[in-house]
């Protein structure tokens, strides 16, 4: 059976300064049921999540989309998703689930100095970004949409740069206050990643919490709201929402993309920070609020790999880009006609797309300067 310390759920600091309440060491069916559903289905969101945000960045990196501004926040949004992935989930099932499974493993390495700063820095880091592209990206979509004409002065690269080099900063007082700790709990002696100043870093990670939680929310809710409006408005006044021009349909695919995107983060953000809301000052967590909190951190984690999934149902374009560079990888071999035949899918998606980029304000090149 597991220690109580080593299954506490707290959402942000990471410390395990919060335990279950195992009421004589057993656990209650809904907490097996919720620790279940933690220990088989994090593995199967960490190996869809990576193979899909992969193919999702070559695919928003190959020659026919990687001219689009939106598949650039997109490639990065990816990258940012794998990076969360293998920091923070990866890390997160290892110190709870593997430990379900066996009960024995010594996983005190990742409690150590040096690798517990740097790996709580890392997954600090890409949260953030995480959160912010798809904001930035509601943004993006927001002015090609509302306002034509009115487009960032900067390139995509440039944002995103600018992006990392803020949240590097305003995170860097995690890996600061962190440090190895040896912790006392039922009948052994444990290592603990936890802070030097449990009051301080409590205030700073609720600060971090909402930064990318209610804020992001507040903002894609509101201009998705504003976005939508918009387009029904223009179908209204001049029924070309769903014409035929390729234009239009390009404008209108990545807007989709963006749309359901953005409510499937939300979906997936609610639930787990609710919960932390409501429990983040209660130590011993009762049979009930720990079931929920596995669930909901289950759930959470769905947010860093399900956008694979979204882009597939949602965006032709990156359904034919796909297929493409399935088919180009399959025919490797043939050395007399996978070269024709990726030339010939790629001519013809590039044709679609440059056609568009010339003449729509709301897909542009990138700024590779």
């Amino acid at each position: 059976m597991i220690l109580s310390s080593v299954l506490s759920l707290c959402p942000v600091n990471q410390s395990t300064n919060c335990s279950l309440d195992l009421n004589g060491g057993h656990f209650d069916s809904k907490v097996l049921f919720g620790e279940r559903g933690f220990v088989i289905g994090t593995p199967i969101i960490l190996s869809t999540g990576i193979i899909g945000n992969g193919l999702s960045l070559a695919v928003f990196r190959s020659k026919a989309l990687r001219k689009l501004t939106a598949s650039s926040y997109l490639a990065a949004l990816s990258i940012a998703d794998m990076a969360t992935l293998l920091t923070y989930v990866l890390v997160e099932w290892l110190r709870r689930g593997l430990r379900v499974i066996q009960p024995d493993i010594n996983m005190d390495f990742l409690e150590r100095n040096g690798m517990c700063q740097v790996q709580i820095y890392l997954s600090y880091i890409s949260r953030i970004m995480s959160a912010w592209i798809i904001v930035m990206f509601t943004i993006e979509r927001f002015l090609a949409i509302c306002y034509p004409l009115k487009r960032l002065k900067r390139g995509v690269g440039r944002v995103i740069l600018y992006m990392f080099i803020v949240a590097a900063l305003a995170v860097l007082y995690k890996p600061i206050m962190t440090r190895e700790k040896q912790q006392r709990t039922l009948n052994k002696t444990i290592v603990v990643c936890t802070s030097y100043s449990e009051r301080l870093s409590a205030i700073l990670d609720t600060v971090y919490a909402i930064s990318i939680t209610i804020i992001p929310l507040l903002i894609i809710t509101a201009l998705n709201i504003l976005i939508v409006a918009k387009l029904f408005k223009r179908n209204r006044e001049r029924g070309d929402l769903f014409s035929e021009d390729a234009n239009s349909k390009i404008r209108l695919e990545f807007t989709v993309i963006l749309v359901v995107i953005s409510c499937c983060y939300v979906v997936f953000n609610i639930p787990y920070n609710v919960m932390w809301i409501l429990f983040r000052n209660v130590e011993h967590y009762t049979k009930h609020q720990s079931a929920i909190l596995f669930l909901a951190r289950t759930f959470f984690y769905m947010n860093n790999s399900a956008n694979f999934l979204l882009y597939s149902v949602t965006g032709r374009s990156f359904r034919c880009a796909l297929k493409k560079f399935i088919l180009c990888r399959s025919a490797r071999n043939d050395r007399y006609g996978s070269h024709i035949r990726c030339r010939r899918l790629g001519s013809s998606m590039s044709t679609q797309h440059t056609a568009a980029s010339k003449h729509t304000p709301s897909v542009r090149s990138v700024n590779h300067s």
